[in-house]
């Protein structure tokens, strides 16, 4: 599995796509589909809860408490703002790998009113960090920084995003949607299999943690089974002041003491003046128009995920309808051999630019306008040689970190067409795995997204250049894609991915897939295969289960190094995203709505009372 052109059988089907049966899981599953589709939640509406399902405003993420609470808030009236918030606080209770209170996110909006907005909740540098925060004395990066508890903490941003959320275009009352992931926290919840498995693959990182394995942990040391319930007490109270005083007073006041006096425990360094001083940031969405009525509507920087995206699908449109040399397949199939060879060239290209200019708009100047223009796109697809890898060497800045894999994906529609995409973040999976013994806070890693060594740009991945350098009070550069494709004005797609660096590249393919072949249903393209090259290191990552040998061996003959992703590697496996994702289905105003099974995925849908499930 170490070299370029090792393979792993094919027939080989990774756990999380279903290889081996999952009792429990399944028994959950019922149980939960018989309580909501027999209890009216309003008069004339009713809640569906399955892995893939079909109805008038839907829900889709990781996990099944967090998108049952968002659909019932969609079926007592509430909009799609007011359901992402429930469903994120909920997230904060029930996904410890990446739902959170303690750390971050981004989102993009569309309204029935053809309104679109961004909201950057990314977290920040607390005051104390500086360009060199990584470094030891004799200038190499310091290893303890990055593993340490406390010191790669960034300003969490959730609560404040999540609060802007509701200030802008919430409907019902604040208190409401938070008081469903209290109660949870509270009362406690069953552990399912999956995040058992989560549990367990970093129980050795979580007991090192002692309040983390008090709280996470049976006996503080093992993942709990399956079916066990998970009480957070600590947690419990701090939704309470929340619910009770709004997002705001995570930031000020006895809960701000208390989040920064959780960190002094561990040698932190943010304090409450950082707290006081975040905020989220309403941002002007990157938009891109497509082919055919298309339009891409994406995050900004700090957010890479709307520039990268147009630039792949610019590039990508170009290459395509000047391909007449190359086999008919390519201008219907994303799933081709030939497309997959244009689609590599195409991220790589936009990985390299993504290196040379990404970062905190607040801090650098990002040239978003001219990465986008459609001369500089035509220069890049004119680069692409079609039928031979161009090595990553030569393009983006010179040579001289990799980000986590762990964040987590949210989309809502609601039965009015506002539509949300919302990508949250603790950087690494249970970020910095510390739990606040006073607050119940899982807190974020997130510093660590920053450039961590100035200058060193290398084969294996590491980025130094200088826009995502670290500085007092800047927003790290992230991956994260929220994503909208709108088809004449209207919502046709709803997608976001967890996954690093690979975000972009499952973002794009999904995207492209969209307006490639539009016959595709929601769970289709959930599970279509999916690959990544991310410029450096310059090899393409294929999942381990679903690309063909013809796949691998036309790539291989263009010159691309190719290598399976690890399937051995607990919890993932080696696949690539978990794209939790809503399509408007082509024939009526329903949505299809698909939890992504590499991650075990949840869809809940709103269906009329009386109408047949579909889905």
């Amino acid at each position: 599995m170490s070299t370029a052109s090792s393979r792993v059988p094919l027939a080989r089907t990774p756990r999380s796509l279903g290889a081996r049966p999952r009792p429990l899981r399944a028994g959950l599953c019922a149980a939960l589909l018989v309580m909501t589709a027999c209890t009216s939640v309003v008069p004339a509406r009713r809640v569906e809860l399955a892995h893939a399902a079909r109805g008038l405003a839907a829900v889709a993420c990781v996990e099944r408490h967090a998108a049952r609470v968002g659909a019932e808030i969609l079926a007592r009236g509430g909009n799609a703002a007011d359901a992402t918030v429930a469903a994120a606080m909920v997230l904060a209770v029930t996904w410890q790998p990446a739902g959170n209170l303690g750390g971050g996110g981004v989102l993009v909006v569309h309204t029935p009113q053809g309104e679109v907005a961004a909201l950057d909740f990314r977290e920040t540098a607390p005051a104390a960090v500086r360009r060199d925060h990584f470094l030891s004395d004799d200038g190499n990066e310091d290893p303890t920084v990055r593993a340490h508890p406390a010191l790669p903490v960034g300003v969490p941003g959730t609560p404040a995003g999540l609060a802007a959320l509701h200030a802008r275009f919430g409907s019902l009352p604040w208190s409401e949607l938070v008081e469903p992931a209290r109660a949870l926290a509270a009362e406690g919840f069953v552990v399912d299999l999956e995040l058992h498995e989560w549990l367990d693959a970093y129980r050795d990182e979580l007991a090192a943690r002692a309040n983390t394995a008090r709280v996470l942990l049976s006996d503080g040391a093992w993942a709990p089974p399956a079916g066990a319930k998970l009480v957070q007490a600590e947690l419990a109270d701090t939704l309470t002041r929340l619910r009770d005083h709004g997002g705001g007073a995570f930031y000020t006041g006895a809960l701000a003491d208390a989040l920064a006096s959780d960190l002094a425990d561990v040698g932190g360094v943010l304090t409450v003046d950082d707290l006081a001083a975040y905020r989220a940031v309403w941002r002007r969405p990157v938009r891109v128009p497509l082919a055919d009525g298309h339009e891409l509507i994406g995050m900004p920087p700090p957010s890479s995920g709307g520039v990268f995206l147009g630039q792949v699908l610019g590039m990508l449109e170009r290459l395509d309808a000047d391909s007449l040399d190359a086999p008919p397949v390519v201008s219907r199939s994303a799933n081709s051999r030939f497309a997959a060879h244009l689609f590599v060239a195409a991220t790589q290209r936009a990985f390299a630019e993504r290196a040379r200019w990404m970062a905190d708009p607040d801090q650098v100047s990002v040239p978003t306008g001219a990465m986008l223009a459609p001369s500089h796109l035509d220069a890049l697809a004119a680069d692409v040689n079609r039928w031979k890898a161009t090595p990553s060497e030569g393009l983006g800045p010179p040579l001289s970190a990799p980000e986590s894999d762990d964040t987590t994906q949210l989309s809502v529609v609601d039965e009015r067409g506002m539509a949300i995409s919302c990508t949250l973040t603790l950087e690494a999976a249970f970020g910095s795995r510390h739990l606040g013994a006073r607050t119940g806070v899982l807190f974020n890693n997130q510093l660590n997204d920053f450039n961590r060594v100035p200058g060193l740009t290398d084969r294996a991945g590491r980025i130094g250049t200088s826009p995502n350098q670290a500085a007092p009070g800047k927003r790290p550069l992230t991956s994260m894609s929220p994503t909208i494709v709108l088809q004449h004005g209207r919502p046709k797609l709803i997608v976001g991915s967890p996954g690093g660096r690979t975000i972009l590249s499952t973002v794009a393919s999904l995207a492209w897939r969209v307006l490639r072949q539009p016959e595709l249903s929601a769970d289709e393209l959930v599970r279509a295969p999916r690959l990544h090259h991310g410029w450096f290191p310059d090899v393409v990552v294929l999942e381990p289960n679903g690309h063909n040998e013809q796949v691998w061996s036309h790539l291989l003959s263009r010159g691309h190094k190719v290598r399976f992703g690890d399937s051995s590697a607990a919890p993932l496996q080696g696949t690539q995203g978990a794209a939790h994702l809503l399509l408007r289905h082509a024939g009526d105003e329903t949505w299809q709505a698909a939890g992504d099974p590499r991650r075990d995925g949840w869809a809940a849908v709103v269906q009329a009372v009386g109408a047949d499930a579909d889905g």
